[in-house]
């Protein structure tokens, strides 16, 4: 169920710079990222260390837990956030036929995907964010 850790720069929307002052901090890897914006603390020491805004942090790690879910590559995440679901929280909260219909009325408009995931894919995503434990708090 759960995804292999990958290096930082497959995170979506990071940018070349984040990735070198990251990783000049110690953090490489999705998993270092959610442990190390796992609480607070370690997330300010972290946006300290790696010169990066704590809030940008946050939405590195949500895209990075996204990542945790078999099946949810770059361009379905961002088709995710654009219809409102940026975090393993808010997807195990979805229905998966009304999270369907929406991926499509999202992409209709923004033509993100070539090909809008279907309620089977929406129905697997959602009972994977259900059986995740958190990995880091806000």
């Amino acid at each position: 169920m759960v995804q292999d850790n990958y290096g930082i720069e497959r995170i979506r929307g990071i940018t070349p710079a984040e990735v070198t002052a990251l990783t000049n901090a110690g953090v490489g890897s999705t998993r270092g990222l959610l442990k190390a914006c796992a609480v607070r603390s370690t997330r300010t020491r972290l946006a300290t260390a790696a010169g990066v805004d704590a809030s940008r942090l946050v939405k590195l790690a949500n895209r990075a837990d996204l990542m945790r879910i078999a099946g949810i590559g770059r361009k379905w995440s961002d088709l995710l956030e654009h219809a409102g679901v940026d975090t393993v929280r808010e997807l195990a909260t979805r229905n998966a036929d009304k999270l369907q219909a929406k991926l499509a009325e999202v992409n209709a408009v923004k033509h993100v995907v070539e090909a809008v995931p279907m309620t089977t894919n929406c129905a697997s995503w959602i009972a994977q964010a259900k059986a995740l434990e958190p990995e880091f708090q806000y």
